[in-house]
């Protein structure tokens, strides 16, 4: 009887097909793909910054960038601000919860904006926003605009956010984009073998 019921065992275990999983590499054409998409990938973007900064402590009232834009007069504090800067002058900004410190509303009925570029030599060029656009008591407000006479050299780009005086009242450089939508390199490319995985087995 036991030979009978391995005999039968290892009839059955034959007739179940076999999964072989193993690792495709990418082949030329998959790689000219990855290649032209990584590339287009935040291609016309001059800053994109996912954080800001509030005008408080030390530089209040001070031109503390030497970019000739000088910070409110009092402190302020943002809860959240987002919005990049493309290289043909499209500026986008997104802020929450821009209020002064000292009572936490925004007295200010509208928000304008500054873009401040250097060039090769280190010389500075500003840029305002052309209208200021609607900002409500607890400090939102979301605007967009093309900038008119955008230098084509914008070394280490910054923006601020301004109130009706001029001053700014938040701001955002390069260090702030430790969260960018831009994806590295190697998470590009992981995500791109998922996504091929993926397709190759619906």
């Amino acid at each position: 009887m036991k030979k009978i019921f391995i005999a039968i065992l290892g009839v059955l275990l034959m007739s179940v097909p076999m999964v072989t999983l193993a690792w495709t590499p990418m082949g030329a054409a998959d790689k000219i793909l990855l290649k032209d998409s990584f590339s287009k990938v935040g291609d016309n973007d001059v800053l994109e910054f996912d954080s800001m900064k509030a005008a408080a402590g030390d530089i209040v009232g001070t031109d503390a960038f030497n970019r000739g834009v000088f910070a409110a007069s009092a402190d302020w504090q943002i809860h959240k601000g987002r919005g990049e800067v493309e290289t043909d002058g499209f500026l986008s900004v997104k802020v929450k919860g821009l209020v002064q410190a000292s009572d936490l509303t925004n007295p200010e009925s509208a928000f304008g904006a500054v873009v401040s570029c250097l060039d090769d030599s280190g010389a500075v060029t500003n840029i305002a926003t052309a209208a200021t656009y609607a900002a409500d008591s607890s400090g939102f407000a979301e605007f967009s605009e093309t900038l008119s006479g955008f230098p084509t050299t914008c070394l280490e780009p910054m923006v601020f956010v301004t109130g009706s005086d001029g001053s700014f009242l938040a701001y955002a450089d390069s260090t702030m984009s430790a969260e960018k939508n831009h994806k590295t390199k190697a998470g590009f490319m992981e995500e791109f073998r998922k996504d091929k995985a993926g397709n190759m087995h619906k």
